[in-house]
């Protein structure tokens, strides 16, 4: 069985770096492929390009393919389908059976010959799933994730040798992840527009449905930028200061006995930086994200707590304490009050 690994998004240098060192560093299969598309142009792009081929010297068994697309989409993911439709077709014509998808702001965490062999394993049995979600479970964004998801009766898995409730998505398929390619080339599949439309449109027309994989493997780096219409809205952290580490060095033993899949918060940690618990985005909405607070009373009940860099977890009360958030509480306030005022230039076309 043939499976790719893609890296792709909009050229941030130390993005990318840790996105394919991160590949590099846990999949040992020099004979799985690599595959890096750049979507965008900025003054990254050069970097990027030379750094990919200092990588290709020092790996020379890995076959590493580099495609970049330039323009602007329409569409809120701009044009990072470009390179997801190039992935698929490279994947079509060289037999490729499984496509593991990260974008750039996110990291592989762990990888081994378990991983592929899982999913195939799930794919066989599961007729009406195309694609599997790889992340952990991030609790900022899905606080509700267990009311909110539907889950399956227990299924046999012999890859594991353990029974597990598979929880399935909402919708039929996202943009990053693990994907059958013989499925969706049976069904002439394309990324296009945005994540909801694919995702119900396949729901709808084909009755898919997104299977949320036993291990998860992949976590979203804090604080990653956003970008939209190629511009960055956010501060972008350096290479060493992105490499997350995982709470358990047997983790992957640990998350096979477990029975739900667990909040990202919970198993990840960034190595070199403190950040906050739950991780909080740059380009978050502010009045949700109080919401969350008041909710679920982290404050209150002193739940809320950063993790330092020798990997202990610190309960704080005050979240608007400027010196130990990162970025800490100014520049986050100044990336908000920034990217609102982006918004009303657009809306009264001064910008």
């Amino acid at each position: 069985m043939k499976y790719a690994h893609l890296v792709v998004g909009f050229p941030i240098y130390h993005y990318f770096r840790n996105a394919i060192l991160s590949v590099i560093k846990n999949d040992k299969n020099y004979k799985s492929d690599l595959l890096v598309c750049i979507t965008g142009s900025s003054s990254d792009e050069n970097k990027i390009i030379n750094y990919i081929k200092k990588i290709r010297k020092c790996f020379p068994k890995r076959k590493i393919i580099l495609k970049c697309f330039h323009g602007i989409g329409k569409q809120k993911v701009g044009i990072l389908y470009r390179g997801n439709n190039f992935a698929l077709e490279y994947c079509y014509k060289n037999k490729i059976s499984i496509l593991n998808i990260i974008q750039n702001d996110m990291q592989l965490m762990f990888w081994n010959k378990t991983v592929p062999k899982l999913a195939q394993e799930i794919f066989k049995k599961n007729k009406f799933c195309t694609s599997l979600s790889t992340g952990f479970i991030r609790m900022g964004s899905h606080p509700d994730f267990y009311q909110q998801n539907h889950k399956t009766n227990a299924l046999f898995l012999n890859t594991i040798n353990k029974s597990y409730n598979l929880i399935f998505s909402k919708a039929a398929i996202g943009d990053w992840g693990l994907y059958n390619i013989n499925k969706l080339k049976k069904i002439n599949f394309k990324f296009k527009r945005n994540e909801t439309f694919i995702g119900n449109d396949l729901r709808d027309k084909k009755n898919f449905l997104a299977i949320y994989f036993p291990l998860p493997f992949i976590g979203v780096i804090p604080w990653p930028a956003a970008v939209r219409n190629s511009i960055i809205y956010g501060s972008i952290l350096k290479s060493k200061n992105l490499f997350l580490g995982l709470t358990y060095k047997d983790s992957f033993l640990k998350l096979l006995k477990l029975k739900k899949i667990p909040f990202q918060e919970d198993w990840i940690f960034l190595q070199n930086r403190n950040c906050l618990y739950p991780h909080v985005y740059t380009h978050i909405s502010l009045t949700n994200y109080l919401k969350l607070i008041l909710k679920y009373k982290y404050i209150f009940n002193v739940k809320f707590a950063y993790y330092l860099k020798n990997n202990k977890k610190k309960h704080i009360i005050n979240f608007f304490n400027p010196f130990i958030t990162v970025p800490n509480f100014y520049s986050l306030s100044y990336t908000y009050l920034k990217s609102r005022l982006f918004r009303l230039l657009k809306i009264f076309k001064f910008y």
